[in-house]
């Protein structure tokens, strides 16, 4: 009976070199090169208020009724957009809260 417990070795070598102590087929050769930009680079969103954020998620929801965006990927999309406007509210209830203590505080 033959126990599987060691892990049997290959006689490949890593990188595609061809034997141990040789170097890999790719070193010495030059890099990739980058992709190319974007040929139709997005319009900046803008996403300055809730309502701006309301007008993304719209536009998202038509996109995917259309589908011309994949219903995943809108799904990621509106899940962060939710997240932006839940930061967007609280940060102006802590502005609104933060006069209203100001307001409040009797001079000394």
């Amino acid at each position: 009976m033959t126990s599987k417990a060691w892990p049997i070795f290959s006689s490949e070598t890593p990188n595609g070199a061809s034997g141990w102590g040789e170097a890999a087929a790719n070193v010495g050769n030059p890099a990739s090169p980058p992709p190319p930009p974007p040929t139709n680079p997005q319009a900046r969103i803008r996403l300055t208020t809730i309502g701006d954020v309301a007008k993304e998620v719209k536009k998202l929801y038509r996109e995917s009724r259309a589908g011309t965006l994949a219903l995943s990927d809108a799904t990621r999309l509106a899940y962060l957009l939710n997240m932006l406007a839940g930061i967007m509210t609280v940060s102006d209830l802590e502005q609104r809260l933060a006069a209203i203590e100001a307001a409040g505080k009797p001079n000394r």
